[in-house]
């Protein structure tokens, strides 16, 4: 079971290192702890539901699963800070 959850780990834990790098060279990132662990809860979650997902499906689902990750994470980042400048931009 352990074994399960080393890739999901791996990426929780590689997602939280980038604002720990910006929050030390960023003088406007301010994250709380609890910041933190929310954002890590939400990347463990969600890397153990993609890799439990393509463990036990098929290679039409895994492509169809792959690619609404990518849109999900482009509107994620869209929402987020605004790349490609639509009225989804937060403020």
């Amino acid at each position: 079971m352990l074994k399960f959850f080393r890739l999901p780990l791996l990426v929780t834990l590689v997602g939280l290192v980038v604002p720990i790098i910006a929050s030390q060279v960023v003088a406007g990132f301010d994250w709380r702890r609890s910041d933190y662990v929310l954002a890590g809860l939400i990347l463990f979650s969600a890397s153990s539901a993609v890799k439990a997902f393509f463990t036990v499906s098929s290679k039409a689902v895994r492509l169809f699963a792959a690619i609404l990750v990518v849109l999900l994470a482009l509107l994620y980042i869209e929402m987020a800070v605004g790349l490609f400048g639509s009225p989804l931009a937060g403020s």
